[in-house]
């Protein structure tokens, strides 16, 4: 059985500038988290900064304990359909 990893990288190109690198980190229960940017422009920078992030567990949450999901915070305006 395969173990997931803890965060993934993905790049974003930008004009005119080199694509920087972002990372997701995945929770205990298996959830992944908000992006965060690494401000780097190489791939194994960005590893490595996500490693030492992971490792000082300043890790991104997907949401923080108590706030409110997106469906409760809309429930009392939004009308779908």
């Amino acid at each position: 059985m395969a173990v997931a990893k803890r965060f993934y990288l993905y790049s974003r190109k930008r004009k005119g500038k080199p694509a920087v690198w972002y990372v997701r980190f995945r929770s205990d229960d298996g959830t992944i988290g908000s992006p965060a940017c690494t401000q780097q422009t190489d791939e194994s920078k960005a590893e490595q900064w996500a490693v030492e992030a992971s490792l000082k567990g300043e890790t991104l949450a997907t949401r923080k304990p108590g706030s409110p999901t997106l469906e409760e915070w809309s429930t009392p305006w939004w009308i779908h359909g």
